[in-house]
């Protein structure tokens, strides 16, 4: 998703915005990463179900990929859908601090944790 980051302006520019119409409305989309990345983090430590805090977010990005396709399939293009959909892929950032999370809450392993077990 780094090219979302990177080729951002461009993405919003072929959507009809002028240069710096592009640079500006690629703003929120940063708003957005951030908000998703505190929010998500924050929900997934405090309800303790990582797992489902990763659906919504993977859930928000689908749904921003659908949007993005629907806007631009079809005879006239929708391009609040197209830019909605295009802010709604910023929630894939959110993913990455529950998917590092989780990974590193697993360092022990399942079979370290039968050894300790059965050593006592």
């Amino acid at each position: 998703m780094v090219s979302a980051n990177t080729f951002g302006p461009t993405l919003i520019k072929g959507l009809g915005f002028s240069t710096q119409n592009s640079s500006l409305l690629n703003i929120p989309f940063g708003a957005v990463q951030a908000i998703s990345i505190l929010a998500g983090s924050y929900a997934a430590a405090r309800f303790k179900i990582k797992s489902a805090m990763l659906v919504v977010q993977c859930g928000f990005t689908l749904a921003g990929g659908a949007m993005m396709y629907v806007a631009e399939s079809g005879e006239n293009r929708q391009q609040t859908l197209a830019l909605i959909g295009y802010y709604f892929l910023a929630f894939s950032f959110g993913c990455s601090p529950i998917v590092y999370s989780w990974a590193i809450a697993n360092v022990g392993g399942v079979s370290v944790v039968y050894y300790t077990s059965d050593s006592r």
